[in-house]
């Protein structure tokens, strides 16, 4: 069997749309040799604390109208799947980790999917639509910036596994925010300004059309998204792969097939 044919036939089949893994402590190790577990876990814990208190001094400045904006989301998002990570990998170092976790690490997976793509995706739509300049607010560059760099860090300092199937776990979440927007505008709901809409973008009360097109285009760019950061990926662990010369590839596949 060929190195593609090999690839394919590990990575895509159906099982891979879920969220069981059999080597759970992947989610809690170093990618790379020598480098002490200690490292990882307070690269996620650092980065953990630092989102934690920029959600915090957020919600002190946005009230109660925190809860109304998808970058907001998406920040609560990303602090909560760095601090799932973080404890799967203080649980890994302390040999906790098992295969009762199971549930845990599914979740946990599913968390840093849906985090990973909407911090990219909302990233690269804020500074291409909505930033208007010429000011910036530091807390636009940790909403719309630093958060999708730590899960690019991550993918070379870390071994979570990415499948490209999982894309449907940020769309899922992009999904659930849609129709709570929509529930919000319907039931009366306004910004800060008191208007009755979120985003220009996707205002599905009065530019119903725009909004679709806006949001079948976010489906796009975020499948692209998911690829580029999947590719990341696979060039992380061929990376890794080949500088250990490991037996057995990153998909399961022989190293003479990998050739």
């Amino acid at each position: 069997m060929s190195t593609c044919r090999a690839f394919r036939a590990k990575e895509f089949k159906c099982s891979n749309w879920g969220c069981v893994h059999p080597n759970p402590e992947y989610f809690g190790k170093p990618r790379w040799v020598g480098c002490p577990d200690i490292v990882l876990l307070l690269h996620r814990l650092v980065w953990a604390l630092f989102f934690l208190a920029c959600l915090i001094y957020l919600a002190v400045l946005s009230g109660k109208y925190l809860v109304i904006y998808l970058t907001n989301w998406t920040l609560i998002l990303t602090t909560t799947s760095i601090l799932l990570s973080f404890f799967v990998t203080l649980f890994t170092k302390t040999g906790h980790l098992g295969k009762k976790w199971s549930r845990f690490i599914a979740f946990t997976w599913v968390i840093h999917n849906a985090a990973a793509l909407s911090s990219t995706t909302i990233t690269i739509l804020y500074w291409a639509l909505l930033y208007q300049g010429p000011t910036v607010h530091w807390l636009n560059v940790v909403a719309h910036g630093l958060n999708a760099l730590y899960f690019c860090l991550d993918v070379w300092l870390g071994k979570i596994p990415v499948r490209w199937y999982h894309f449907y776990h940020g769309v899922v979440y992009v999904l659930i925010y849609v129709i709570f927007a929509a529930i919000y505008l319907v039931s009366g709901g306004t910004n800060q300004q008191g208007q009755r809409i979120i985003y220009p973008v996707i205002d599905f009360l009065n530019e119903p059309g725009m909004a679709t097109g806006f949001s079948v285009a976010v489906l796009f760019i975020g499948a692209v998204v998911w690829t580029v950061y999947y590719g990341m990926y696979l060039l992380a662990t061929f990376t890794e792969y080949r500088i250990y010369k490991k037996q057995v590839g990153p998909f399961g596949i022989a190293d003479t097939q990998l050739g």
